[in-house]
């Protein structure tokens, strides 16, 4: 299979690291991250996972941010010549992708995307750490490709191979609005993810390819007074017909603790479970094995419902 992965956060982000990666801990996203402790134990940082990934010849199609966790710090971002890497054993990785296989290519801007061939293998980094919001992304001075238009690019792209594909697509930047609590935000990257699902559906054949949209986690909404039909979604600045109540993840902490060298210990407190919401996140699906997704189910099946789709 070919395989992609698409997101508007950092490339070595959880999500999408979790494609690619095997780490304790989801902030080794390059290697001034990791302990002394892993280091002396031979761990690798998720950036370096991603280029030097053991399967394969690797992941054909990245499109992301978090160009400077794959930059040292003697090396100026291309777009802005004002940061460097954030890496501190003096590698280039997106050099050493680039220079590992033939056929592989480096892009940074929209303008690139949309002329990239459909062939090979394509790593593209489009900004130092997350993707703009969608609202905001028209001011980006390099042309910032939106996430329907890097979903159209991946599907066609991956299509180009007979023996199917696997990709992951994931609009990063509503759960940043959420945890920021900025409704408008949240609200129009989800818009935005709705149109990169309208045009992966216009682009395959739902008898042979299965879609599936879910979360990872709900964010605590909270409906203020009594909203009647047709009143603004985010009502006004003195009365916003909603609010997200819950603390924000990287502001109120995870639901787990850390020991001085990062091991994970169990949360043991009431007010630890209180910082977010808690209740099951939908999952939809449609196309081949779409029916399949229904009721309530343990979040396990759903790798189940997809290793039986790609008929492994």
């Amino acid at each position: 299979l070919k395989t992609g992965i698409v997101t508007t956060a950092r490339i070595t982000d959880a999500t999408p690291a979790a494609t690619y990666a095997h780490s304790p801990d989801r902030a080794w996203e390059n290697d001034q991250k990791l302990t002394p402790s892993a280091k002396r134990k031979g761990c690798k940082d998720i950036a370096d996972q991603l280029v030097s990934f053991s399967s394969g010849n690797g992941v054909d199609l990245i499109l992301g941010g978090g160009r400077s966790n794959f930059h040292s710090k003697s090396t100026t971002d291309i777009e802005y010549p004002q940061l460097v890497g954030l890496r501190g054993d003096d590698r280039d990785l997106i050099d050493e992708w680039t220079k590992s296989e033939k056929g592989r290519r480096f892009i940074w801007n929209r303008a690139q995307l949309l002329a990239n061939p459909m062939n090979g293998q394509v790593l593209g980094l489009f900004e130092p750490l997350e993707l703009h919001y969608e609202v905001e992304r028209p001011t980006d001075t390099a042309d910032e490709p939106s996430l329907s238009e890097m979903a159209e690019y991946a599907v066609n792209f991956l299509s180009n191979n007979d023996k199917g594909f696997f990709l992951v697509i994931e609009g990063a930047r509503i759960d940043h609005g959420n945890h920021n609590k900025e409704p408008y935000l949240a609200l129009t990257d989800t818009v935005e993810f709705s149109n990169a699902v309208r045009k992966v559906l216009s682009l395959v054949d739902l008898n042979e390819t299965t879609i599936l949209v879910t979360a990872d986690h709900s964010s605590a909404l909270a409906f203020s007074g009594y909203p009647t039909r047709g009143m603004p979604v985010l009502g006004s600045l003195s009365y916003p017909e909603f609010s997200f109540s819950g603390g924000s993840r990287f502001q109120a902490g995870h639901l787990e603790s850390k020991d001085e060298d990062r091991n994970r210990i169990a949360v043991s407190t009431e007010d630890d479970l209180a910082k977010h919401a808690g209740e099951d996140v939908p999952a939809y699906a449609t196309g081949y094995k779409g029916d399949l997704i229904k009721g309530v189910m343990e979040q396990d099946q759903l790798f189940s419902v997809i290793i039986e789709s790609l008929e492994l």
